[in-house]
């Protein structure tokens, strides 16, 4: 079962968007639901676009309401709890191509 079938099954949905050189994963989050720990093989902005979320990055815990930008460093893990329902992306940059819908949960996530 892959990372987003699992979001999935907590009611978490993720779609996939492919822009210019960028690749970005929208997630639309009900309240009280988290992503679990992880991190990715590569570096990433975190847009929360609406609502409330605490991003636990190490052993610190940030609070954010929407909008905001954070950059998430490569193989630094981090969760997602949030506290209202939310709309997140995760947005990468894709100039060679590498990332594609079927094997970004192999490629950026840890």
């Amino acid at each position: 079962m892959s990372v987003f079938d699992q979001l999935q099954a907590l009611g978490i949905e993720g779609h996939p968007f492919f822009v210019g050189d960028g690749f970005a994963k929208v997630f639309r989050i009900p309240a009280d639901r988290r992503i679990g720990q992880h991190s990715h093989k590569v570096g990433h902005t975190g847009m929360l676009i609406l609502g409330s979320v605490r991003l636990k990055i190490g052993s610190s815990v940030f609070e954010y309401t929407a909008p905001a930008t954070i950059y998430l460093e490569a193989h630094v893990a981090h969760e997602i709890e949030s506290i209202t329902p939310a709309l997140w992306a995760c947005v990468w940059p894709n100039a060679d191509g590498a990332i594609t819908e079927t094997d970004f949960d192999k490629m950026v996530i840890e």
